[in-house]
């Protein structure tokens, strides 16, 4: 298996107003904890909040375009938000393959969203060798 444990994959993403709306429109979420500066900050927040699953959006991309194979899909994922993300930020995902189990086909992958020093989330992601 060209994956093997302790590998690691990172990535910068920069969190864009445009991805942040369109996130918004193709959802048709509009929850004012996104789309109110207000409101936000009314509920200890200093800006809208970006919506956590564009983070869901970044995970996809490492399974499709930053592993070696191709042949993958994601069976499970699990992701413990600590801090909120805003846009403008620019974030750094680092994922570590913790498990390669080639009887089953699957690869389990820890994975953090920084932003500067700052732990914005963290996770656990399983992937299936198809």
């Amino acid at each position: 298996m060209p994956i093997s444990p302790g590998q690691i994959f990172e990535r910068e993403f920069h969190v864009t107003e445009e991805v942040v709306t369109g996130f918004g429109q193709l959802f048709r979420d509009q929850n004012p904890l996104h789309t109110d500066t207000g409101f936000a900050r009314d509920h200890g927040f200093r800006d809208r909040v970006v919506y956590g699953n564009v983070l869901s959006g970044y995970l996809s991309y490492l399974v499709g375009e930053m592993l070696p194979v191709k042949n993958v899909a994601i069976l499970s994922q699990k992701i413990n938000f600590s801090h909120a993300v805003y846009r403008g930020e620019t974030l750094k995902l680092s994922a570590t393959v913790s498990g390669v189990f080639e009887e089953t086909g699957v690869i389990e992958l820890k994975f953090k969203f920084h932003a500067g020093a700052e732990t914005k989330a963290r996770g656990l992601l399983q992937v299936k060798m198809l």
